[in-house]
């Protein structure tokens, strides 16, 4: 394990470490979008709890039926593998593979503003939630908060140069 490495400022949760499988150090892990392939392309994976360490990947299995399972160089037993239950797992977003212009990591609608069709202020993203049925932006604004589900009769426009994203929001979604 080199962690002489600095921790990036962009890490991502991407998921979070269920329990050791076998002997050898393999693990069962709990991954928060079904449909992400960010993990699958990195080779770097920083475990966070109380403190971070970073990881090379060795190999991972994807196979949601019976348990997603990751298997790092630097674990090599069931022993070190439980130190590591509920870490989460977190991948620098520099990682992430590119994507075509039609595309959008979720992640990167957090922190952008939320307004409605009259560009009034209705909060900002604070996290996407991957529900069954659409993903869904947490969006907070003078402590309360509420849902907008990332479907094209409510999510108008996202405008990445201006950090913002505009809602046509139904009734009730905002009380």
């Amino acid at each position: 394990m080199n962690n002489n490495l600095t921790k990036p400022d962009d890490l991502v949760p991407i998921g979070k470490i269920v329990k050791p499988h076998g002997i050898k150090g393999e693990m069962k892990f709990l991954i928060y979008n079904e449909d992400s392939r960010v993990l699958e392309e990195s080779s770097l994976v920083w475990l966070e709890k109380d403190s971070s360490q970073k990881f090379d990947v060795k190999k991972i299995q994807m196979i949601s039926y019976t348990g997603n399972r990751i298997k790092f160089f630097e674990i090599d037993s069931r022993d070190k593998a439980e130190s590591f239950r509920n870490f989460t797992l977190n991948v620098s977003r520099s990682e992430f593979p590119d994507i075509n212009k039609e595309e959008d990591y979720l992640v990167d609608y957090i922190g952008m503003d939320v307004f409605n069709m009259e560009m009034n202020l209705l909060g900002t993203v604070a996290d996407v939630l991957s529900i069954p049925g659409n993903d869904q932006l947490l969006v907070i604004h003078e402590g309360k908060e509420f849902l907008v589900p990332i479907v094209e009769q409510i999510v108008k426009q996202f405008d990445f140069e201006n950090n913002q994203i505009i809602i046509n929001p139904i009734e009730g979604l905002i009380e």
